[in-house]
């Protein structure tokens, strides 16, 4: 029963997260699927993956403009920097994704991976 009790909480939580956010780093793609999702846990992990692609494909991108805009030296720097940097988000994002965490946490993981790509990206389309 305490079990039942802790997956109605997290459940709860992982809706409450997500219907009230508009985040405006994220695609209005994705801020349109939340509101259209209605309270669904199923459909906000769905906004989610997909705007994880969408961030990581726009990182990717963002890297690879860097590459031919920037310095030798700032490539240099930039192909030593970014392994260390996948490393960190790493570290900071995968402890979301608890073992038996269950749709909340896959959420939380998923969107703390998405942001961080989303804030790269931007980080690499400033880079001179």
């Amino acid at each position: 029963m305490r079990f039942v009790g802790l997956l109605i909480v997290s459940l709860c939580s992982f809706v409450a997260h997500a219907q009230n956010f508009n985040d405006k780093l994220l695609s209005d793609d994705y801020n349109r699927c939340v509101q259209a999702s209605e309270q669904k846990a199923g459909l906000l992990l769905l906004c989610i993956q997909r705007e994880y692609g969408v961030q990581k494909e726009a990182m990717q991108d963002g890297y690879d403009e860097a590459m031919v805009r920037i310095s030798e030296k700032k490539q240099q720097r930039l192909l030593e920097e970014q392994p260390l940097w996948d490393l960190g988000i790493n570290a900071s994002c995968q402890p979301y994704a608890q073992v038996g965490g269950g749709a909340y946490a896959e959420f939380r993981s998923i969107y703390c991976f998405t942001h961080a790509y989303a804030e790269r990206a931007k980080q690499l389309t400033k880079m001179r």
